[in-house]
């Protein structure tokens, strides 16, 4: 395995221009943007597709191993924090304490040129509440009772006092509700909007908007690995006409020391890379 000291940049970048991937192995960090022109932001890991980069907690250093997929690329997937999984709020009240959100899936479909998403399936919302008193108790039994509709459920994800993510489930229904010990209250919601008011991953979520709206569009996305101190490129690979198949959200739990990790899930129609 060949090793290379210094930081290392990875840019991920939705272009029309051809770029591939040829380095058997590099080190740094793995750092990740969708336009040219926008900052690179830092990713945990970006593995699939015969690609894999995984940070190993360590600054400066990461190990990487290139190699290409055959005739069929894999989905690649890219995995990065988005802040501190304690730091949240949600218009659900200030006790609630763990929110989980299903991932939400866009089946592949193999066609003659390549691959095509199907409309996005939005899984369900599971919040669980610090004792069985909450404020969404009276709509819970209103609802119950055929005497009130469907609401929008908002959560922010924090840091430093702003916030970093906006996770807004619409028109969501409850579909399950228990108060053994603490309450927990499962709600479908009709659609998943996410804003990044930081503006960090923008493409992503812009890419993401599309997909949730019914309209997805493709990408062509290129990965290059740099040595920040000499400028040197160590590697680059590429996408052709890549769509997005999931979004995962972060597990927020008051009580978690954990990083709040999201990731995004795309398949590409094709490979390319330079000699």
């Amino acid at each position: 395995m060949k090793r290379v000291s210094g930081l290392l940049l990875v840019a991920l970048v939705a272009s029309s221009a051809g770029i591939a991937d040829a380095q058997p192995a590099v080190q740094g960090n793995v750092l990740v943007t969708f336009a040219t022109g926008r900052t690179p932001e830092t990713f945990k890991e970006v593995t699939g597709g015969g690609l894999k980069l995984v940070h190993t907690g360590t600054p400066g250093r990461v190990g990487t191993v290139y190699t290409m997929s055959a005739v069929e690329p894999a989905p690649i997937t890219v995995k990065g924090i988005a802040g501190a999984a304690s730091t949240f709020d949600t218009d659900l009240g200030p006790n609630v304490k763990r929110i989980a959100i299903e991932p939400v899936v866009m089946r592949a479909a193999k066609t003659t040129s390549g691959f095509l998403a199907g409309p996005p399936t939005f899984g369900t919302a599971t919040f669980t509440f610090a004792g069985t008193t909450n404020a969404a108790q009276p709509w819970v039994a209103q609802y119950a009772a055929g005497q009130t509709s469907r609401r929008t459920i908002t959560v922010n994800l924090k840091a430093l006092g702003k916030t970093v993510r906006s996770y807004v489930l619409r028109d969501c229904v409850p579909v399950a509700y228990a108060t053994t010990g603490s309450a927990v209250l499962v709600v479908q919601p009709a659609t998943i909007e996410v804003s990044a008011p930081t503006g960090d991953r923008r493409g992503l979520f812009e890419w993401y908007s599309e997909v949730a709206r019914g309209t997805p569009g493709t990408r062509d996305i290129a990965v290059t690995a740099t040595e920040v101190r000499s400028g040197t490129e160590l590697a680059r690979y590429s996408t052709r006409r890549s769509i997005m198949t999931e979004m995962t959200f972060p597990l927020l739990d008051a009580a978690s020391a954990d990083n709040a990790i999201e990731s995004f899930t795309f398949q590409p129609s094709q490979l390319e890379k330079y000699p």
